[in-house]
């Protein structure tokens, strides 16, 4: 109730500064000035409760407030893994999980991406923009595939893996071997997935001229379209 009543007010001084033509974000860089407005508007609980209706009519604000207030009531030892006790498999999100179920990229071909070498799934986007060829488009689309496939097997088996390691510590059963086999096995899993998802991007580029892989890099935003060095025509 205390964290509420505190963010119901912060909004309202929001909204006073509006009128005030204050800028919001300098508001927000304020953190004196927003306890000097909850220690002013906290004397008057009548205005505050008018405002509880419309107030919810801004969940940004509520998310920003709600974010401060938590961080200012979290004491110095308390871990940012506090509430994911109850996670599935504790050394993943759900996105993780989800991520690695689909095979998906996962920001792990970055060396690649980011180094002019185009990425399948990225590619097949683009495909009409760099002017690909039929069958250099169905090279590439067979690359995906086979990668994807692999990485969606890959990914089931990391997801296993990391389920029995959870599973191990939370029945208290584990020992040093166990802990060295499923670590060992996760990360031989880890290196082959990223290894795979890297190779597509070796592969395609490839089939690709330097002035494409150049248009490529300006369409994703990479480096205004430089062109590869030593890259050599298909």
């Amino acid at each position: 109730m205390k964290t509420k009543l505190a963010l119901l007010l912060l909004l309202i001084s929001v909204h006073a500064l509006l009128a005030q033509n204050k800028s919001i974000a300098d508001f927000l860089k304020d953190t004196k000035g927003q306890d000097e407005l909850i220690e002013a508007l906290g004397k008057n609980h009548d205005f505050i409760f008018k405002f509880i209706d419309k107030l919810s009519e801004h969940p940004h604000f509520v998310q920003l407030m709600t974010e401060r207030f938590t961080k200012k009531e979290t004491t110095a030892t308390t871990s940012p893994y506090a509430g994911k006790e109850g996670s599935t498999i504790k050394a993943l999100t759900d996105k993780e999980i989800k991520q690695y179920l689909d095979g998906e990229g996962m920001g792990l071909a970055k060396p690649a991406e980011l180094n002019s070498y185009p990425g399948p799934r990225h590619l097949l986007d683009v495909a009409e923009k760099l002017n690909l060829d039929a069958a250099t488009k169905g090279k590439v689309q067979n690359i995906f595939d086979a990668m994807h496939a692999t990485s969606v097997r890959l990914g089931k088996d990391i997801v296993e893996n990391e389920k029995k390691l959870d599973a191990a510590f939370a029945s208290r059963k584990i020992d040093r071997q166990k802990l060295t086999e499923l670590t060992d096995a996760i990360g031989r899993l880890q290196g082959k997935y990223r290894a795979g998802h890297l190779q597509a991007h070796l592969e395609v580029t490839k089939l690709l001229t330097a002035d494409q892989i150049a248009r490529y890099n300006a369409l994703r935003g990479y480096g205004e379209g430089q062109m590869p060095a030593g890259h050599d025509h298909h």
